[in-house]
């Protein structure tokens, strides 16, 4: 059986999924009925490279940034990324 656990990390959600090995850092923003979802994924448990930078955005998910390397690349550019939903008049968690 799946098993999430769920934490806040500094302004954004972590999601650890136990049974993939994955790890991601998730925010969520909405304006109105509208809600998007940037979100950093980690082939790795440990939070370090490779990842990418997903977004979802009315049902549809696009992978946006991805780094193998450099595990700050994929944090930095969804916090960038977030910032400009925020400009945008949407509100993020």
């Amino acid at each position: 059986m799946k098993t999430l656990v769920f934490s806040l990390l500094i302004s954004s959600s972590v999601l650890y999924a136990q049974d993939s090995q994955v790890f991601q850092t998730l925010y969520t923003c909405k304006q109105g009925s509208k809600e998007r979802t940037v979100e950093v994924v980690y082939e790795n448990k440990d939070g370090k490279a490779p990842c990418d930078v997903k977004y979802t955005k009315d049902g549809e998910a696009k992978s946006l940034w991805s780094a193998r390397v450099d595990t700050k690349y994929c944090e930095d550019k969804a916090k960038e990324f977030v910032e400009k939903l925020k400009s945008l008049g949407l509100e993020c968690q």
